[in-house]
């Protein structure tokens, strides 16, 4: 432990003595409150498959790692459309999940599925251009991975079928 952790574990403690600290786990009758006052009750369908995705990444996360590492409602709350879901996974929570599992791509391809170009499902895609890297060919799950990143007006699809089945 170094001189800064030290000093944020006293303070941690000093707010633990006075404090009172209630928890809070994602929620996404929050995300759903939000969503409808911002984007409307004529996007009912949206709303659902933005809080459906949060439920079952969660889920996912919950098996795979622990509660504690599930993704927060905050960042889902701007997501008011198609495009500002893009930027929500793309530029946090897809980082975030990187960095969860690390170098782990086996669980990232069970959490976010694997890539299918075919039938634009999955998120995790092998880097084809190091297929031959040895002279011969190797295993896609040997290969090393990168999200795949649908346009916004595909990713609906790809995460209705991804996570909910469909």
């Amino acid at each position: 432990m170094n001189t800064a952790d030290r000093s944020i574990a006293l303070i941690d403690v000093a707010l633990r003595r006075r404090f009172e600290f209630e928890e809070m786990m994602p929620n996404s009758d929050v995300i759903r409150k939000v969503l409808v006052e911002n984007a409307g009750e004529e996007h009912a369908d949206y709303v659902e498959l933005v809080c459906s995705v949060f439920e079952a990444l969660n889920r996912r996360i919950a098996v795979l790692l622990d509660r504690d590492h599930q993704i927060g409602h905050s960042y889902f709350l701007d997501a008011t459309s198609m495009k500002g879901l893009h930027r929500a996974l793309y530029g946090k929570v897809l980082p975030l999940l990187q960095e969860y599992f690390y170098n782990d791509a086996e669980h990232l391809r069970r959490l976010l599925g694997p890539y299918e170009p075919d039938g634009k499902k999955g998120f995790v895609a092998p880097m084809e251009e190091y297929k031959d890297a040895f002279g011969e060919e190797v295993p896609d799950e040997e290969l090393p991975w990168k999200f795949h990143v649908y346009p916004p007006d595909e990713l609906e699809a790809a995460l209705r079928k991804t996570f909910l089945g469909g």
